[in-house]
């Protein structure tokens, strides 16, 4: 069996994938790399750039050190955007809460408003 670590593009929060296959074929003067596996006895093969493969190895140990260290990354950088994305929310709510108090004073100053004059 092989493993292999693959990068992603589409998702900004999540920049890899891992899997497990069977098989696969590669060729020195190829930019892609074929994996071969079987889905309901079917075989089935998949397409990927090798510039977009992290790892490719055959040595479960290796591959669960290097996963568990980019999850740990992973976990660490998620909080932190969650906290800024909470943080975000309360300033968000604290400008609307006093831009809405300002325009209230504004709107109550009948000193100056044309409207309540008309």
């Amino acid at each position: 069996m092989y493993y292999v670590i693959q990068k992603i593009y589409d998702n900004q929060l999540k920049h890899y994938v891992s899997y497990k296959v069977p098989k696969f074929i590669a060729a020195p003067n190829n930019t892609n790399i074929i994996f071969e596996f079987s889905i309901d006895g079917k075989t089935k093969r998949k397409w990927a750039p090798k510039k977009d493969i992290i790892l490719l190895t055959d040595n479960i140990q290796h591959y669960k050190k290097v996963l568990n260290s980019l999850e740990n990354i992973k976990s660490k950088n998620l909080k932190n955007i969650d906290d800024a994305k909470a943080n975000l929310d309360n300033s968000i709510s604290d400008f609307s809460k006093e831009i809405n108090d300002e325009f209230e004073n504004i709107l109550q100053d009948e000193a100056f408003s044309l409207l309540k004059k008309s």
